[in-house]
């Protein structure tokens, strides 16, 4: 699958602020867009696993290159990003 947008967050993780990163491009993003977040670290397909899980956004897949020290996890923009802190009716 080719994806609309390719995000390369080298070494950064969630701890270390790759979800502002992820979220300006989901920002661009529109519903159904795949965005593909390349890392030079393996540990990156379970934290996108968890996140997307969370957040509403269709894991697609992810893949680690044979020999190589690294990761990529392929996801589709469900819009989330727009929502984030809308208030919820009711809550606010």
């Amino acid at each position: 699958m080719k994806a609309d947008f390719d995000l390369d967050i080298g070494r950064k993780s969630f701890a270390s602020g790759l979800l502002p990163e992820l979220i300006a491009v989901l920002r661009r993003s529109r519903p159904g867009d795949l965005v593909a977040v390349v890392s030079d670290e393996q540990r990156i397909g379970p934290e996108l696993e968890t996140w997307c899980r969370f957040a509403g956004n269709p894991l697609l897949e992810t893949a680690v290159e044979k020999g190589v020290n690294a990761g990529t996890g392929l996801l589709s923009s469900a819009g989330y990003a727009r929502h984030c802190g809308t208030p919820i009716s009711g809550l606010a």
